[in-house]
């Protein structure tokens, strides 16, 4: 989980811990899946769905769009070495 924004300081331990923050994810994926189906739909009306693959997540998180998003800490890596200014904020 990568944090920006208004959430950007918020201690995030459970999914449960999203309630009320904006969340952008790319469709069709497993990260897709675990948020539409955390607790019987719960998140559902926050969450922004992305087309995967254009390379919009991240990019859109840093603008604002929305305030987290579910990733492979891989890809927060390899955005932290491109952007080492980036104010998206890991989880912990």
């Amino acid at each position: 989980m990568v944090l920006a924004g208004k959430a950007a300081g918020k201690r995030v331990t459970s999914l449960a811990d999203l309630d009320g923050v904006s969340l952008g994810i790319e469709g069709g994926t497993f990260a897709d899946a675990a948020l539409m189906g955390f607790d019987h739909g719960r998140l559902i009306s926050q969450i922004t769905h992305l087309v995967p693959g254009r390379g919009e997540l991240l990019p859109k998180l840093e603008q604002g769009e929305f305030d987290a998003t579910l990733i492979a800490l891989h890809r927060d890596d390899a955005c932290r070495i491109e952007h080492p200014d980036t104010g998206i904020k890991p989880s912990g």
